[in-house]
């Protein structure tokens, strides 16, 4: 082999090399930065847990709740506006978007998908 091709293979080697050294460098960074207490992206998983036969304050006659701030907290309301529960959970602390989302409200047309909110945004 010439001088001049084992040059090249080792400026190849070379710069794969910085390639993954810079990789890895950003991706710590990134971890580093991360807020404490802050899930990571890549290991974060949320899990539901439905009961079907829960009777608690959360029935009415429809399957149909309204999930709105209340008192700077997440409230569930019944279809006739009234509270049915508090989810114990500070809007303040929740993402920009979510924050608006309940600011307004939205309708919650089952049991499992009530469910799901509560688990979403609980502590």
């Amino acid at each position: 082999m010439s001088v001049k091709r084992i040059y090249i293979i080792m400026t190849v080697v070379s710069i794969m090399l910085f390639i993954c050294l810079a990789v890895s460098v950003s991706g710590l960074s990134a971890r580093l930065k991360q807020t404490p207490g802050e899930p990571s992206i890549s290991t974060a998983e949320t899990v539901y847990v439905y009961n079907e036969n829960d009777e608690t304050s959360l029935s009415t006659t429809e399957e149909r709740w309204i999930v709105k701030a209340y008192n700077e907290k997440i409230g569930i309301f019944n279809p006739d506006g009234e509270l049915v529960e508090i989810i114990d959970t500070y809007i303040k602390s929740l993402p920009g978007k979510d924050q608006a989302l309940l600011r307004e409200g939205f309708e919650v047309n089952s049991k499992k998908e009530l469910y799901s909110v509560i688990e979403a945004y609980s502590d």
